[in-house]
C-alpha cells in the first residue's frame, strides 16, 4: 500500500511540474474547436509544446508569468498565419504555414511567401520578418 500511495503522490508531483503542457492542450481545444480526449500534447522545450488534432498542428508559447506559476500560451502558427494574411491581404483560410526551424515559419499564399520568426517569451507574442531566409 505504501509503494501505490508513493507512485500516485510521485505522478501528481510529475502533473504539477509541466503547467503549461495543460495550458497548450487548453487553449488548443479554443484554436482548434477541438475536444481535448482528440489532442496529443509534447513538450518540445521548457515552454514550447506542439500540439496535434482535429487535423491541425499548433506550436504554443507558454512562458511563465512573473513571480506566478500561472502560464497563458500564444499559438505561433496562428500568429504567423495573421501576420501573413494581414500583410499580403490573404484570407487565412488560403494559407499554408510550415515550421522550417524552432520558433521561424514559412507561410504561402496568394501568389507570396513570407518567412517569420514568431515568439511570445517575453509575454509580447509577435512576428517578425526573418530577412535571413
Amino acid at each position: 500500500m505504501t509503494r501505490v500511495a508513493f507512485v500516485i503522490v510521485g505522478l501528481l508531483a510529475l502533473g504539477a511540474c509541466s503547467p503549461g503542457l495543460s495550458a497548450a492542450k487548453r487553449q488548443a481545444e479554443v484554436d482548434f474547436t477541438c475536444d481535448s480526449s482528440d489532442l496529443e500534447t509534447t513538450r518540445r522545450s521548457n515552454d514550447t509544446y506542439i500540439v496535434r488534432g482535429c487535423g491541425r498542428t499548433g506550436v504554443y508559447q507558454c512562458p511563465t508569468g512573473v513571480g506566478t506559476d500561472h502560464r497563458w500560451c500564444s499559438n505561433l502558427t496562428i500568429l504567423a498565419n495573421q501576420r501573413f494574411s494581414a500583410e499580403f491581404t490573404c484570407e487565412e483560410s488560403e494559407l499554408s504555414v510550415a515550421e522550417i526551424s524552432p520558433y521561424v515559419f514559412r507561410v504561402s499564399g496568394c501568389d507570396n511567401t513570407a518567412t517569420y520568426h514568431c515568439s511570445a517569451a517575453d509575454g509580447s507574442p509577435r512576428c517578425t520578418v526573418d530577412a535571413a531566409r
